[in-house]
């Protein structure tokens, strides 16, 4: 698909530029994390974004949820700009509308919450009525693959595949248009990765999700994406249908990674 022709933007990303300091002035010969990164993602897609370690990836993700503000330049969610100072009620909306699943589900729940506690305050959030909570929140877990049985229990009772069942189905709960996706598998057995996978493809049908997928690990980034783009010491170097990429990317950096 062409998507810049064929789906509007939904996510874009304007001349990006991350400092991280030292203390308590940064050199001018600071080397950034991310630098003038522009980018686009489109609805419905699934965006995939490689690199070595270092490269900017958790960088970005973290910037395109409002978690870190960049040194310079601006993302757009939908249009509107969602970096700056916002009121609480412009926050609530970014939350909603983009969420991000980080790589170790183990730290994101609350080891001392029920399932159904996590569940609720996510669903709290979104405004769910209380009396309703309970009943979305079974059928949002079944949408992920686990029964209501699991809602009593804690977070210690489940497997690492389990855990980030329950973590999707917890981002699920607002509601999102994006999910941003860091390293979605890299913590988990083999065994349970393509389970996941398949999952997070099915979920992008049922609930008509955009996906970024940020990933050192390009089988699972060729397995899931529509564009791939590369970053390489903080720049976007590289963005092109996953097709065509996959064939034969055009930097060398790129076939170095692809190991052609």
């Amino acid at each position: 698909m062409n998507h810049a022709m064929e789906a509007a933007t939904v996510l874009e990303v304007q001349g990006v530029t991350h400092y991280y300091s030292s203390g308590l002035v940064r050199s001018r010969r600071a080397v950034p994390a991310l630098n003038s990164i522009n980018l686009q993602v489109y609805d419905g897609e699934t965006l995939g974004l490689v690199g070595e370690s270092g490269s900017g990836k958790t960088t970005l993700a973290r910037i395109l949820v409002g978690l870190i503000r960049p040194s310079q330049g601006k993302v757009l969610l939908n249009g509107r700009a969602i970096l700056g100072r916002t009121t609480r009620r412009e926050k609530r909306l970014r939350r909603r509308l983009c969420q991000i699943v980080f790589q170790n589900p183990h730290s994101s729940l609350n080891p001392y919450l029920s399932i159904e506690t996590s569940m609720s305050e996510a669903l709290a959030s979104a405004g769910v009525p209380r009396s309703q909570r309970q009943a979305e929140a079974v059928r949002l877990l079944a949408s992920v693959g686990l029964d209501k049985d699991v809602m009593s229990r804690r977070p210690a009772a489940f497997s690492g595949g389990q855990k980030q069942r329950i973590v999707l189905a917890r981002a699920l709960a607002v509601s999102p248009r994006v999910l941003i996706l860091d390293e979605p598998t890299a913590s988990l057995d083999l065994s349970v990765q393509a389970g996941i996978l398949n999952l997070l493809l099915d979920l992008r049908r049922q609930y008509g999700l955009t996906y970024v997928v940020i990933s050192h690990d390009l089988d699972v980034v060729g397995y899931m994406s529509d564009r791939i783009g590369v970053l390489r010491r903080g720049r976007l170097i590289e963005c092109a249908e996953a097709e065509r990429f996959l064939a034969g990317p055009e930097r060398p950096y790129s076939r170095e990674l692809l190991g052609l």
